[in-house]
Parts: C-alpha cells; structure tokens; sequence
C-alpha cells in the first residue's frame, strides 16, 4: 500500500540546503605574491618573454612589484589565483604555464650573467682589510661559512659594503664567487641594509638562536 504522507518540511530544507552547498561556488585562497624590493641593482626582466604575458599584462605585473622571472617561478598556488583574480582571468597563469616558463628563463639569464664581460672598474667597495670586526655575514640568509671567507677575501668584510652593491658590483662579484644570480636571488642587499642599520632580520634572529645550520 502506498503512503500518502508527504516530506516535512524540515526534510525538503534539510534537501534543500544540501544542494545549496554542493552548488555553492568553492572560495579560492588568494595571496598577493611578495613585491620585488626596489633597488638600483634591480633591473626588471622581460616578462613578454613568458608566452601568455603582453606588455599590458606585464605593466600590470610590474605595477604590483612583480618584475623578475624568479619571482612568477616561485608563485604558489595562492599567489598563481591571486595574479589570475587580479588579471581578470580564470586559470591563465596555470593553462599557459608561466611558472615553468619562468624559471627555465630565469635559469637561462643565469648562465648569460655569468658569461657577461666583467672589468676592473665594476668592482665595489673593497678594503684591505675589517675596519674592527668584520660583520658575521653568516647571518645573511644564503652565505655561510665558505661564502664568506670568499667575500673576506675579496676584500668585503661589512654588511655596508653589500648593502650598497650596484647592478655592475653585483655581475662583478657574482662573476668572482660562481654563483650567478645569487645575491639577488637570496636578497642579499636587502639582508644587509637591515642588519647595516641595526635591524635584525627574521634570518639574523633565527641565526643567534642557533635555529640555522651555521648558528650557534
């Protein structure tokens, strides 16, 4: 025998509300990507090499400090729907791959740096010697113990002598150390200005903690 008996209402609400949730758009988590620190050593990369990035999308980028390849290669997935959000776009950050795209270009210009003529008269600041105690630039996230005796060797001993490297001091002394593209990538200068005013960066704290391999 069939019943009659109708739904309650609670029931059909309880249905109701159920459907909404499963149709309910899902929020994405968006984080603005960390702006690039002015600095004359900064020199913005061209961003209409990655596929995808038009010189207005890349005024856009520029507009909110993104201006260096390695900074969309290293885009999280918050940063990559915040960049699409802010460009108006759905997922063309991800469907056009700009990340990967990035970081081979950020590779690439490396290697070029690297090969760049270098001359005397691109050297920075250098002394013969600290002026008292030299800084301990291990406190700079990125230099550790045999960085650092290289810097000294050079004749770099003092977080002011990093903190004003220009573009050219900085293709000279990544020329000298090997490692090309470094001291931008790890924002040695920026490390350095802080700690060279008395600052003490997230690093710098972790480090006199001994929360670092060279700390302690």
């Amino acid at each position: 025998m069939l019943s009659n008996k109708k739904p309650s209402s609670t029931a059909n609400n309880q249905q109701e509300q159920h459907s909404d949730e499963q149709s309910a758009p899902v929020e994405l988590k968006r984080t603005k990507p960390t702006a690039a620190r002015k600095a004359q050593t900064q020199q913005a990369d061209n961003l209409k090499a990655i596929k995808g990035v038009s010189a207005a999308v890349e005024k856009l980028l520029n507009e909110v400090g993104i201006i260096h390849y390695r900074q969309i290669g290293r885009f999280t997935e918050a940063n990559i729907n915040w960049v699409n959000h802010y460009l108006g776009y759905s997922s063309r950050v991800q469907h056009e791959n700009w990340v990967e795209q990035a970081k081979q270009l950020a590779k690439e210009q490396e290697v070029k740096n690297l090969g760049g003529e270098v001359s005397d008269d691109m050297k920075p600041n250098l002394l013969s010697g600290p002026d008292g105690e030299a800084d301990d630039f291990k406190r700079i996230k990125g230099i550790g113990l045999v960085l650092e005796q290289a810097l000294h060797e050079l004749g770099i001993y003092h977080y002011y002598q990093l903190a004003t490297l220009t573009f050219n001091n900085v293709r000279w002394l990544e020329h000298q150390i090997g490692f090309p593209g470094r001291v931008q990538r790890e924002d040695w200068i920026a490390q350095a200005r802080d700690l060279a005013r008395g600052n003490v960066t997230e690093y710098a704290s972790r480090f006199d903690k001994g929360k670092t391999p060279y700390g302690g």
